[in-house]
């Protein structure tokens, strides 16, 4: 069997490659003999490999990568024969480890594409120690280790089509991470490395280890400089802005969020280092960009964080941006226009430059001349759109949406002839899981609102009350609907018994997501009507109390505080006026 024939030659072959070029006595000759011997086992693992990669890893690879397993035991299951290194809390000596990085070296340098790839790949199970142990050698003066674990860690993630999800996946905290996403590379808690007495590497355990979260993002951004792939630099740049953004909005330990702003640094760091080469997708940063401005919420950290991105975008340094590209950049004016006013007079200063540039479109920035683009849209029909609509690109897809929303508004209340076609377009777009194709579609809707609120508010939300269609959907066309309304400005009252019915009557609904949806909207409703929310008020309040009293879901119940907030700060004083028999058991809640 073939399984007995690969345990039976493994050790031999092992025995062969662990053999040091430098012996004490070696002649000339003896010297080539083990080359060539070295250099013929390294073929055979690597054609090994390429026949039956699960039998050579088995018995060759993980035997080699011994030491670096250690990681994976509890301490109660480490041995050692050696009474002396075990007094001194060596787990794993300096020639161990030295012997598995030498063989692992031998064989990585040793064959040719494809064999090196496959080899490579039979890491996957030790990249995280190797990893820490690349941090351990960047912090310490142990070059000949250094050496070796660098040259591994650049061929690993230069051969890998995963690279920016593993080093992700490596020095991001945990607790910022998906369940799915996490190593489990140290799961003994005890065993670090640590200076050998010969100028190698141990293992030994250390009771008071504790991850330096910063220190192994630096790390990572020095092997990513050496390795020089921008591809893999933009796509771990993007990620991290995308772990950083959706942070924001999870109620976080206090520990969760001391380990967000290590990634922040790394972020400015990386831009840094970088510059514009990190940043080639546009269409991604743009989206990641219109996230952060459009959020509520004001974060000292995370707006000069859009703006320097944005500068770096529009520093001229890098490639031009495309005609595709400019409606990404147009999207994000409105945001921008309300940044101008920020506190800080620098930050507004920087930002009004921002903002010339893409108005006047900046020839040094953008590949195209603004007077060939004033017919573009003019030319831009129905038909065209509705094919663009169906492009596998996102970027076409996105443009398209943006044209129908100047449509719409070019052709203002002649638009009702085909209102009804116009949201059904918009909702399926909404449909669409990237960000950035809903967010347009939701433009969209919002442009409809603006024309003919009435209708469109009624027509949303007879699909945002109706079970019928799919959660996520109701769940967009709810934010769809809390902008429409917010767009309403002084003539919301008007609009107000519909949006109230449809999100009261979404409070009862079977979805826990959808109720939690509803109050929330509902909360942002009697802070935008303020004075005009009496007429509503006691309902409100009995929904809010019916829900604090009787639903067993803790997100719904969140949202019944939300709206007790909002609420409170809509009314004002007049609340002494418009509910005092209530006010006591508001206090009790």
């Amino acid at each position: 069997p073939k399984e007995k024939y690969y345990s039976n030659i493994a050790p031999h072959l092992i025995q062969i490659l662990q053999v040091k070029e430098n012996f004490p006595g070696a002649t000339a000759e003896g010297l080539k003999r083990v080359r060539v011997m070295s250099s013929v086992v390294e073929m055979i693992i690597g054609r090994m490999m390429h026949k039956e990669p699960k039998l050579t890893t088995q018995f060759i690879i993980l035997p080699i990568a011994k030491p670096f397993q250690l990681f994976f035991t509890t301490s109660a299951e480490v041995k050692s024969n050696d009474s002396e290194d075990l007094m001194s809390g060596i787990l794993i000596t300096e020639e161990e480890i030295s012997n598995s990085l030498n063989m692992l070296a031998k064989l990585v340098n040793g064959n040719p594409p494809p064999y090196q790839q496959q080899i490579l790949s039979s890491l996957n199970p030790i990249i995280g120690p190797l990893f820490n142990l690349y941090c351990f050698t960047c912090r310490s003066s142990i070059l000949n280790v250094r050496k070796q674990i660098e040259s591994i860690m650049k061929q690993y993630f230069l051969s890998s089509d995963n690279a920016s999800l593993i080093l992700k996946r490596l020095f991001v905290p945990p607790s910022l991470l998906p369940q799915n996403d996490i190593i489990h590379s140290d799961t003994n808690g005890n065993a670090d490395f640590s200076a050998g007495s010969n100028g190698g590497v141990v293992i030994r355990v250390n009771n008071n280890k504790k991850r330096d979260f910063e220190w192994e993002s630096k790390c990572a951004v020095q092997l990513l400089s050496e390795m020089g792939n921008e591809g893999v630099n933009g796509d771990l740049f993007v990620d991290l802005l995308s772990i950083v953004l959706s942070s924001r909005g999870v109620e976080e330990e206090e520990s969760n969020e001391t380990n967000r702003m290590p990634l922040l640094s790394l972020i400015m760091k990386m831009m840094e280092t970088f510059g514009q080469s990190i940043l080639k997708n546009v269409v991604q940063v743009c989206t990641l960009l219109k996230s952060i401005l459009d959020s509520n919420e004001e974060d000292e950290e995370m707006i000069p964080l859009a703006v320097a991105l944005l500068s770096q975008i529009l520093s001229g340094n890098g490639s031009k941006i495309q005609k595709e590209e400019e409606f990404l950049l147009d999207q994000l004016l409105p945001n921008l226009e309300i940044l101008e006013g920020h506190e800080d007079p620098k930050l507004a200063q920087i930002v009004h430059l921002l903002i010339e540039k893409i108005t006047s479109r900046d020839p040094s920035v953008f590949g195209t001349n603004p007077e060939d683009e004033q017919h573009k849209d003019a030319e831009y029909d129905i038909p065209s759109v509705l094919k663009d609509l169906q492009s596998e690109l996102l970027p076409t897809r996105a443009y398209a949406l943006v044209c129908l929303r100047k449509i719409v508004l070019k052709n203002g209340p002649k638009a009702e002839e085909n209102l009804e076609r116009f949201l059904g377009i918009f909702r399926d777009q909404m449909r669409h899981e990237d960000s950035f194709i809903y967010l347009n579609a939701i433009q969209g809707l919002m442009s409809l609102g603006d024309l003919f609120p009435e209708k469109v508010i009624i027509n949303l939300l007879s699909f945002f009350v109706d079970p019928k269609h799919p959660e996520l959907e109701r769940l967009k066309l709810g934010e769809a609907l809390l902008y429409v309304s917010k767009r309403c400005g002084e003539t919301l009252p008007k609009y107000a018994p519909n949006l109230m019915n449809g999100f009261l009557a979404g409070t009862k609904d079977p979805m826990g997501s959808i109720r939690a949806s509803s109050l929330s909207n509902l909360a942002e409703l009697c802070k935008l009507m303020r004075f005009a929310l009496h007429p509503y008020i006691r309902e409100i309040l009995e929904c809010i109390f019916s829900v604090m009293n009787a639903d067993k879901e803790r997100e719904v119940r969140r949202g019944a505080v939300f709206a007790i907030t909002l609420l409170l700060r809509g009314l004002g004083r007049d609340i002494f006026e418009l509910i005092p028999d209530q006010l006591k058991a508001l206090c009790i809640l």
